[in-house]
Order: C-alpha cells, then structure tokens, then sequence
C-alpha cells in the first residue's frame, strides 16, 4: 500500500508521539447519503520511511454504527504506535470503512524521541484526536490510495466499486436474477427424460400444490417479471450477475505482468432474451421450474425432494380409514384443494416486501459463504486438490488474488458477517436459526405439512469456515471458485479451460547416486 497523502484542513491526520503511545481517535460519522450505512471502520498496516511494515492493534467503541440517513453517530477508534519501530521513522497508516468509501483516510505518524529529563514514561501517555467524516468522501480531501497500471486499476477498481454497489442496489433485484436463473436450468433439465420423470412425480405432492397456491397468493410470475425489467432498464440490458461474470471471466484474459490490453471475451447471455420474453404469468411453470433447478444444483436438496417424492408414491398404510389420501395429509383436508395457512401467505409477502429495502450485500455474504463450504470441502477431494493445484499456476488465479487483496475482500466477508450475527441476536434471535437462507428454506420445507428435514446451521458452517481460512485471500479465492464450478456449468466449463493450458511444472530431475567403494580394503585389482 502506497498512501499519497494530499495535504488539506482535514487530512492526513497529523499525529506526532513517541512509539507506544496510544491514540484515541474520536470519529464523528455524518451519513449525508439517502440510505443507511453499516459503519465499521478498519485500521489497515502501513510503512514507515524504510519499508518496513506496520501493525497497529486497535479497538472501536461501539463495534458497528447503523447509521441512518441524514443522521451522525460517534465512535471511538483506539490504537497504540508499535514499539517496535525505529526511530528517525515517519509511518503512513489508512483508515479505511469497507464496502462504503474506496478510499482510505490517511493518517501521518511521526515518531520523536523520548526526553532525556524523563527517565520514566508517564503512565498517561495517549493523545486524542477528533474527526468529521462525511460520507460520501469528498474528492478534493482523498485520493486513490495505489497507484497502477490502468490494467491493475480496472481489475482491483472493477471488484472494489462492485463490493460497494451491493451496499446500493436492493435484494430484490438478485433474489429476482437467482430464482430466473434456476427457472432457466430447471426448464432446461424438465426436457430431458428424467427430468419430465421428476416434473411429472412433483406435480402429484402436495408441497407442490402448496408452493402453487403461495406463489400465485404473492403474485411471483407477475413480480419477478416486472424486476426483470427494471433491473435492465437501470444496467442498460444487463444484468447483475453478468456483470459480475463479466468481470470473473476478464482474470483470465488480461495480463498484468506486460501490461497488455485485455482479450475481448464472447459469451452466450447468461440469461437468454428469448426465453425471458417467452415467460408469462403460468404460477405452475413458474415454482416447478425454480424447484427442479434447486434440485440440479444443491445435492442436498435434491435428496431431500427425492424422499418427499418417494413418499407421495408409496400406497396409503389404512385405506379404509384414511379414504385414499396420502399418508401425511389430514384426512379433512381435499388434495385437489389443498390449504395454505395464512401464516405462509403473510410471510411470504412479507419477505419479498423486505427485499426492497434489505440492500443486497446481507445476501450476497450469506451466498458466498454457503459457495466456499462446498469449494471448501471439494477441495479435500482428489478431483478437487488436482484442480487446485492447476489453478493455482494460472494467470487468471494470481490476478484473483490481487483483486480481492486489494479490497481487503475476506475482512469485508467477516466484518459483514459479524455485523449480522449481532443484528440478529440482539432483535432476539438465536444463532442457530440466523440467515435469510435459513428463513426461506424453512418456509419453503413447511409447505410439505410434514416435521422439517434437517435445516443447514449457517452460523456454525460460517465460524467453521472463518475459523479454517482466515485472513488468507488465496484460500478465500479458492473455495469461491471451486464452488462456483459445482453449482454452474458455464463457470465449471471456464475453469476445466484454464486448468487444461496451465503450466506444467516440470519434475525435478532424479539424481543417482552412486554407493561408495571400500578401494583400499578391496580385494580386487587397481586396474579394474
């Protein structure tokens, strides 16, 4: 990190002690944006004049501000100038606030020397300073805190002003983008043989019927229809997650070692414009859709629809008693008409009303989370670790890792995380039952009117997988991207490419060595 700091009124932060001296910054926050901002500033390492690289320990009270707009809040950034510093030496440090600002806030240590008269340290040794920060940043007080080639700069800026677009646009807009792009691969898998099987076998249960009746009650088709559109009329006929496909895909074709212009990349729409313009307000189409495309990504899943389907399919135990209905059905309740609670109904217009104003990073965290648990664990595999190891020689990996270390991407993952843990607990909720993905895959199990299968504890999987790669962006990146290639084709197809033409380490060449003769206690000749 090279800070360039540009004198004004306001910054660098000019702060002048001796090493061990503790800092209290006192952080006035002004959120001057239209929407509410999750506050948690970070104190990055730094350099001194000589290079050598600082780590400040630091605290802030309170861990997290949500700061509404138009309003201020203050907290308290507390940290101590390591001791371990050489004296002579000036360090540069950045306050940076992940996932709002792309600057960092520069803040200017310059270390004195003790006073001779003072042979001991006062036990107060700290010094305040307080701060205005207005979001957002002005431009005139902050630049860009690297200076790169405008290769490195569309890589790294690309990733970094996305991270932060998903602190703007709403989850309905994903939520919209993830249930088409399950409908798409679940009609694709419904023409195949067995997919027309399991289309065929759903339709009988009543956790289909049900998920029919919820769906038209929300008016789904119609809601999902009319996002479609309005996403492309603000992203210009495209779509989030192209975007972001987009971008994954230029690791591969830009080169930054020699600095050359990016390969252009052709590839098909991720969501095709003929079938969207095909889709109408069938409610069946819709759910049966969504429900195969689950089915074909998630292995769990699957199992689980496998075993209600199964059980729809067996004959009914007590026919005389039980008037042919299926096992798990109240006798009273008409299968042909089956009855949605109206609980179901409310929580279901209730959520998608949600989505509106829940910005879209709460999602994508939890998402990505649930995608490195499955790279996580394909990476112990033997498929896995063969193409890991391929990936890792690869130019569009090194570039990955340059992108996300260069938006501190797996302190942004966990500080996210850790700010939704605390959200939940203290609205009263249990870590157990924490996420939006718990939330809806129990209300989409309770429409089967049986005891709910097994539920993913998303906040121990979480820990599990914090506790595993830590701060290490190469683990992170890895997992990420093994993931993505179990879940979709296109990326798995993307990726088995660039491990094919990856370098080939050549093996180390074997060295024989020769065992030693005993010549002067040998019986044979010296002329052999």
């Amino acid at each position: 990190m090279n800070l360039d700091l540009k004198p004004t009124s306001d910054f660098p932060i000019l702060i002048e002690g001796q090493p061990g001296l503790t800092v209290i910054l006192k952080l006035s926050c002004c959120n001057e944006r239209s929407e509410t901002l999750l506050i948690r500033p970070i104190l990055e390492d730094g350099f001194t004049d000589s290079q050598q690289v600082v780590s400040c320990h630091y605290q802030v009270n309170p861990a997290y501000l949500y700061l509404l707009p138009k309003k201020a809040e203050n907290l308290i950034l507390t940290f101590q100038i390591p001791e371990t510093i050489a004296d002579q030496n000036s360090v540069k440090i950045g306050l940076r606030f992940p996932g709002i600002e792309a600057e960092a806030i520069p803040i200017l240590i310059t270390l004195v020397s003790p006073q001779p008269s003072s042979e001991t340290r006062s036990p107060a040794n700290s010094i305040e300073k307080s701060l205005k920060v207005i979001f957002p940043f002005s431009d005139q007080n902050l630049l860009p805190s690297t200076h790169l080639s405008p290769q490195k700069t569309s890589i790294m800026g690309k990733f970094t002003s996305r991270l932060m677009d998903l602190d703007t646009i709403p989850s309905r807009w994903l939520i919209v983008e993830i249930l088409t792009l399950l409908a798409i691969i679940g009609d694709d898998y419904s023409q195949t043989k067995p997919g027309n099987k399991t289309l065929q076998d759903l339709e009988k249960t009543v956790f289909f019927q049900q998920g029919v009746t919820a769906f038209n009650s929300g008016g789904i088709p119609q809601w999902m229809l009319i996002t479609l559109s309005t996403i492309q009329t603000y992203l210009g006929q495209k779509f989030v997650l192209e975007l972001w496909e987009q971008w994954l895909y230029s690791l591969g074709s830009t080169d930054l070692e020699h600095e050359k212009n990016p390969e252009t990349i052709l590839m098909s729409p991720l969501f095709p414009s003929p079938w969207i313009s095909q889709q109408n307000n069938q409610t069946e189409r819709w759910f049966s859709n969504i429900i195969l495309g689950l089915k074909q990504i998630n292995p769990s899943f699957s199992e689980q629809l496998e075993t209600l389907i199964s059980q729809t399919s067996k004959p009914p135990k007590n026919p005389a008693f039980g008037l042919g209905l299926l096992p798990f059905i109240n006798p009273k309740n008409n299968q042909e008409t089956p009855i949605i609670t109206p609980e179901k109904d409310i929580t279901l217009i209730t959520g998608l009303s949600s989505f509106d104003i829940l910005p879209a990073r709460w999602l994508v965290v939890e998402l990505l989370f649930m995608i490195a648990a499955q790279g996580n664990q394909y990476s112990t595999e033997k498929l896995g670790i063969e193409l890991s190891s391929k990936l890792q020689r690869t130019r569009f990996f090194k570039n990955g890792i340059l992108a996300l270390a260069s938006a501190q991407f797996p302190r942004w993952l966990i500080v996210t995380h850790q700010a939704a843990s605390a959200f939940h607990t203290d609205t009263g909720g249990t870590l157990e039952t924490q996420g939006l993905l718990y939330f809806w895959e129990k209300w989409l199990w309770s429409l089967n009117s049986q005891p709910l299968p097994n539920l993913v504890n998303y906040h121990t999987l979480t820990e599990t997988l914090i506790q595993n790669n830590g701060m290490d962006v190469e683990k992170w990146f890895l997992d990420l991207i093994l993931g993505l290639a179990l879940i979709s084709p296109r990326i798995s197809a993307f990726i088995q490419t660039l491990a094919e033409i990856s370098p080939i380490i050549s093996p180390q060449p074997t060295i024989v060595k020769t065992p030693s003769e005993d010549i002067l206690n040998s019986n044979l000749s010296l002329q052999r």
